[in-house]
């Protein structure tokens, strides 16, 4: 389907409502497509995992940054090398 072409798109809209056969296996090949891309597994579990390892990473560099001022406020003069780094 050419994007922007509204002639085009009413003429594949005129052939869908024509055909029902052609609406049937298009719904069934979307439907295939969609339980095999988006099962409840992945719907629930992707997110989740992505949220944990945002939630990780966010949470180690507020504990990094808060070591930091600390030792920066008790020994100011301290080398960069004795930054706290957590990997």
């Amino acid at each position: 389907m050419p994007v922007r072409d509204a002639p085009a798109l009413a003429e594949a809209l005129a052939r869908l409502i024509a055909d029902p056969d052609m609406r049937r296996r298009m719904g069934e090949r979307g439907r295939a497509l969609a339980v095999g891309e988006f099962s409840r597994e992945q719907v629930i579990t992707d997110p989740l995992t992505e949220f944990r390892e945002v939630n990780v990473e966010s949470t180690l560099n507020l504990a990094r940054q808060a070591a930091n001022n600390v030792m920066d406020a008790h020994y100011p003069k301290r080398h960069q090398s004795a930054k706290v780094v957590v990997q």
